[in-house]
């Protein structure tokens, strides 16, 4: 089975850095990216198997990523991780599932495999 590739987009370096060396141990391919708009270059350039977003971003929200996501490589899942305790999956966006943060490794692992495993 080929390397699940995941961009990680949140803003906050310590995040992305500590998700990313979780996900590589696990042996995932990690690509990130700070902004949307960074997101979507990434998207453009390469495909992706999972979108890890944070609901907040400095240019535009995780839920709107996520669409423009879904217009660029049709069939990708987006994970959507906040801090928000009370943001609830709406069924009528590509929000594959909701990781509240902080995250656990054992956590991001867990809700990583099974959204692949729906895939």
């Amino acid at each position: 089975m080929a390397v699940s590739r995941i961009l990680l987009v949140d803003d906050d370096p310590n995040i992305l850095d500590t998700a990313k060396d979780i996900l590589e141990d696990a042996n995932y391919a990690v690509e990130t990216a700070g902004t949307s708009a960074a997101a979507v270059e990434r998207l453009r350039q390469e495909p992706f198997h999972v979108m890890l977003v944070d609901f907040h971003l400095p240019d535009g929200s995780g839920v709107a990523l996520a669409a423009q996501a879904q217009a660029l490589r049709p069939g990708i899942l987006v994970i959507l991780m906040t801090g928000e305790a009370d943001v609830q999956r709406d069924p009528t966006t590509p929000i594959h599932d909701i990781l509240i943060k902080p995250v656990h490794p054992p956590q991001l692992l867990r809700i990583l495999a099974q959204a692949l495993a729906s895939a």
